[in-house]
């Protein structure tokens, strides 16, 4: 059983062992493909991006509407949380350079 009394350093020190080997891998990936070599398509991007967004975007909706049947408004404040979190990815990956428009500042702005 856990002690509701646990030290918070307890909790920071797992939580940067938790994130410090994806870290890592995402440095050394990015020092390794930083050599100018492009990886990847406009197109890929695109659908890579669209489909994850609209599978997040329906998720969260599935979880506001779940916050609704079972009247908790903090369900409900996760579930929009994720919808506002998987809305800027959505127009980030719609407005891919070179797919459906041409060059614009809307994706670099969602970012």
């Amino acid at each position: 059983m856990s002690n509701p009394a646990q030290p918070a350093h307890s909790f920071v020190g797992r939580w940067i062992a938790s994130w410090s080997v994806p870290a890592a891998a995402q440095i050394a990936l990015s020092m390794w493909f930083a050599t100018g070599v492009e990886f990847g398509s406009p197109m890929l991007l695109f659908w890579v991006v669209v489909i994850a967004a609209s599978l997040c975007l329906v998720t969260s909706a599935a979880v506001i509407m779940r916050s609704f049947d079972r009247n908790e408004a903090d369900l409900g404040f996760l579930g929009l949380f994720f919808c506002a979190v998987s809305a800027l990815p959505l127009v980030h990956g719609i407005t891919t350079p070179g797919v459906i428009v041409g060059d614009n500042t809307s994706t670099m702005t969602s970012v």
